[in-house]
């Protein structure tokens, strides 16, 4: 029944995402599309000696509307749907369900000091997503959505934004199949604050606590205070660097986790760009292993995600630094290519090893609202953890197709 569900609810959408949108200023307007890709994956799953090598096809089918029926206000709803056929092994498709991926109402205020207050479900990414991007780290590429009531407001000083977020580990709003999918460790509440002064300067708080109604995890408290520091400027490099300090709380024990980012990027001659940088998570030895906030997602590495499931779990950036530098220049006016280099170290308990990682990928932009790329990632295995036996792969193919 959970097949045949999803399987109407996705041919539905499907039929939904190709209407063109409306004309600008419209009070009504169609989202979505459609995206495809391939992911294959030769010895990522090291830690699985029956599986090491994996191969699977992703259907994500997205469908929605805005509506704006005053000059203030905003409605949206959208539905998505993301299955996969998986090729290596060979397994039966499941249609997986149908969730409502957006549903949000925003107020829109303009003036001197502009001011929106969006409540329900709403993407909320800040900066690169270091802290703060994807909501649910479980539910693969469907969705990054927050339960929130999410404040912003502008003014002379700076950016100013506030949120409440409530995330349960199972989504109870599920539009066709089940809902036995775990989207997170645990039921989470969250608040979240951050100001951005003019000159690049920010500084943020999230504080969040975790109950697993499973029981498989003990109840957790963890804040997180972070400062970050950005210079852009047209001509000049662009320079960041940002220091997120934590203390956990868990079963009466508490303990304090830290994670750095620093990133500079110059723009060469023959438009080549070239950037440089490094990060660090602080592992479990020395202190405490750091846990974003909202920061687990393939960030670094698609190939890296996976590996760190036979560690602490699925993106679980823990334990983990690099130095990394790369170049990246367009070709032509619809085709872009980069090459990037990590070399990945745990620093507990004795900077070892992780390997040598390197990325590879090409972006194309196609008519109005066609995209894809092909990526390569290709990690020289390392000494930790123990396991890796042969150099690792991940190559991805992707067609995409939004409504403009």
């Amino acid at each position: 029944m959970k097949s045949k569900r999803g399987a109407a609810a996705l041919v539905l959408l499907g039929l939904l995402a190709p209407f063109p949108a409306a004309a600008e200023g419209a009070g009504l307007q169609w989202t979505g599309g459609l995206r495809v890709r391939q992911e294959i994956l030769p010895n990522v799953y090291y830690f699985d000696g029956n599986e090491n090598d994996r191969n699977w096809i992703r259907y994500r089918t997205r469908a929605g509307l805005r509506c704006r029926p005053w000059e203030e206000h905003t409605f949206e709803i959208r539905l998505v749907n993301e299955f996969r056929k998986i090729v290596e092994p060979d397994t039966d498709v499941d249609y997986d369900e149908v969730v409502i991926d957006r549903l949000s109402w925003a107020w829109r205020r303009g003036g001197e000091t502009p001011l929106t207050l969006t409540l329900g479900r709403q993407d909320i990414i800040w900066n690169d997503g270091f802290l703060m991007l994807e909501g649910h780290p479980f539910d693969g590429s469907r969705t990054m959505y927050q339960n929130a009531l999410r404040l912003q407001v502008e003014s002379a000083r700076g950016y100013w934004e506030a949120a409440l977020m409530v995330n349960p580990k199972r989504d109870p709003w599920v539009v066709a199949g089940d809902e036995e999918r775990a989207l997170s460790e645990a039921d989470e509440k969250a608040i979240a604050l951050r100001f951005r002064e003019r000159r690049g300067f920010e500084i943020a708080l999230i504080g969040k606590g975790e109950d697993d109604p499973d029981g498989a995890a003990p109840d957790r408290t963890v804040w997180t205070a972070a400062l970050r520091r950005e210079r852009p400027a047209a001509g000049r490099p662009l320079f960041f660097t940002e220091l997120a300090l934590q203390r956990q709380a868990w079963g009466g024990e508490s303990d304090y986790a830290f994670a750095y980012q620093l990133a500079l990027r110059r723009h060469l001659p023959w438009r080549i760009r070239a950037d440089a940088g490094f990060f660090y998570y602080s592992g479990d030895e020395s202190m405490g292993g750091f846990r974003a906030p909202f920061g687990g997602w393939p960030k670094w590495s698609d190939l890296y995600i996976y590996t760190l499931i036979g560690e602490e779990g699925v993106a679980a950036w823990r334990n983990i630094s690099a130095p990394h530098a790369g170049v990246s220049r367009p070709i032509g006016s619809r085709v872009g290519a980069r090459v990037h280099g990590y070399y990945f170290l745990a620093p507990e308990p004795d900077w070892e090893d992780r390997g040598v990682l390197t990325v590879s990928s090409l972006t194309f932009r196609f008519l109005p609202g066609w995209t894809g790329h092909l990526l390569w990632e290709w990690l020289r295995a390392g000494s930790y953890p123990e396991g890796q036996e042969a150099d690792a792969h991940f190559l991805r193919w992707q067609l995409n197709y939004d409504i403009p």
